[in-house]
């Protein structure tokens, strides 16, 4: 499940929405009982579908409530090809409920059904342009077990989303440029342009200007002309001011791109004032701890269907941390615990507890470890032998008489 969820909120921060649709076993008999079940190994489980595998998604106003009615997705699987070759497998997963009309208007809404699409090879036709059902059949929920975890911005009642992180996107676009135009600069930098002036090329046979051979083993000559001036050869290379402009520009931009994308944990202060980094920082933590509380929703939502597949009353509960710490120091805070430490307000344990979220204690650090390691760095009562060690009667120094 970690892992799971891992990936779920990698890939709603990536495309702005991920797909969570609960399925079940197939080709397990409609009246079949909780041991045949158990034997064909049938349970409900859960499916990540990627947003740009997601094809149509619509919805509808049912008992008061938005459900969805319809959802194709692509489905690319690699399968055997003869012996030793395989392809690739283009299939299409549609799940629907068929709309009962009243009066001209959808009011109602049959139980959930899903189909399986498949391309198939026409051989007399362009390869690839028809395709067929392969498979199909009911969903005993009546419903279609689809659960979406945003975290962008839906566009009206559709389920177009504008990502969250694409500003940062836009930026990352114009560091590129700006990396590939100094790039190209540092090339016509480095390589400067050689210049004769006064100076007359020699010729080859054909008559044109015979190449000039540049480098440090060899010579470049100007004689004198008829009017007994000298030519001149030398070098045009261009200013670094241009290039220091361009480098000055890229360093501002990836200190951007930074507060966008990292703010929370990599958060820079620059020439920003401290309560103001600290506020940026503080509403981006803010953020990303109602993503982390909208991936609890999602997950449990899964989990309510998980409970009306198996017929199971119970409610699931998913804990996610949300404690995410906002990435910036804060030497005044621990003052303040170690101070109501010292005047007996705070326990040596909820002291320790902090100092570990604050990330100031390792990952590895435990309460009854460290009480561990005290207990063996206190002095402990002497064995027997310290003990008669200690008590031995010193001698007494010999009487002058």
């Amino acid at each position: 499940m970690h892992r799971f969820a891992a990936s779920l909120f990698h890939d709603g921060l990536r495309d702005a929405i991920v797909w969570l649709f609960v399925d079940y076993t197939s080709n397990v008999p409609q009246d079949a009982t909780v041991a045949t079940e158990k034997a064909l190994g049938a349970r409900p489980y859960f499916v990540r579908l990627a947003a740009d595998n997601m094809l149509d998604v619509r919805t509808a106003s049912i008992d008061g409530e938005e459900q969805f009615i319809l959802a194709r997705w692509r489905e690319r699987s690699v399968v055997k090809d003869g012996e030793w070759g395989e392809k690739m497998v283009e299939r299409v997963r549609v799940v629907k409920r068929e709309a009962i009309d009243a009066e001209g208007e959808a009011t109602r809404y049959a139980p959930a059904t899903w189909e399986l699409w498949e391309r198939v090879e026409t051989p007399n036709r362009y390869p690839g342009n028809e395709w067929q059902i392969v498979d199909a059949g009911e969903i005993s929920l009546g419903v279609i077990p689809l659960v979406p975890f945003v975290t962008g911005r839906r566009v009206g009642g559709s389920w177009r989303i504008e990502p969250p992180l694409r500003a940062a996107a836009e930026l990352q676009i114009e560091l590129y440029q700006q990396e590939s135009g100094l790039k190209f600069l540092k090339e016509m930098c480095c390589y400067p342009m050689l210049s004769g002036n006064g100076v007359t090329p020699d010729k080859d046979a054909a008559g044109n200007a015979a190449p000039i051979r540049v480098g440090p083993k060899s010579v470049l000559y100007s004689p004198m002309d008829s009017n007994g001036r000298y030519g001149e050869w030398k070098f045009i290379e261009p200013q670094a001011t241009t290039m220091r402009v361009l480098m000055d520009d890229i360093k501002e931009t990836q200190q951007q791109l930074r507060e966008l994308g990292r703010q929370p944990l990599t958060a820079q202060s620059g020439n920003l004032t401290t309560v103001t980094t600290a506020f940026a920082a503080t509403k981006a933590n803010s953020v990303i701890s109602a993503w982390a509380l909208e991936l609890k929703d999602v997950l449990e939502a899964g989990f309510v269907y998980v409970a009306a597949w198996i017929k199971d009353p119970s409610e699931a509960e998913i804990f996610v941390n949300t404690d995410i710490a906002s990435g910036i120091p804060d030497d005044r805070g621990i003052d303040a615990l170690l101070e109501a430490r010292k005047n007996g307000d705070l326990s040596r344990a909820t002291l320790l507890e902090e100092m570990k979220r604050r990330d100031m204690l390792g990952p590895e650090f435990t309460l009854e470890r460290e009480d561990e390691r005290l207990l063996d760095e206190a002095p402990g009562e002497p064995d027997d032998d310290e003990y008669s060690a200690t008590n031995v009667t010193p001698l007494r120094p010999a009487s002058n008489q």
